[in-house]
């Protein structure tokens, strides 16, 4: 199992957020939920961040995502 610290590390990624939250699989951002990881690659997407249950996203630098209680972005 990963956490989003390891994660951040293995891609060389800006860890925003907490570094121990367990991540378990990957699914789109619509799809997501506890303990998965998913991407957001451009502007519509990172507007949708909020209302993903997502644990963590792998983010494209400069979108407007800000990562939220227990969540994070790299």
């Amino acid at each position: 199992m990963h956490t989003t610290q390891s994660i951040a590390e293995l891609v060389g990624g800006k860890l925003v957020g907490p570094g121990d939250v367990a991540i378990t699989g990957l699914e789109q951002l619509s799809l997501a939920g506890a303990g998965q990881l998913t991407f957001i690659g451009d502007e519509k997407h990172a507007e949708r961040w909020g209302d993903s249950g997502a644990a963590a996203a792998l983010i494209t630098r400069g979108l407007g995502a800000e990562p939220a209680p227990g969540r994070a972005l790299i």
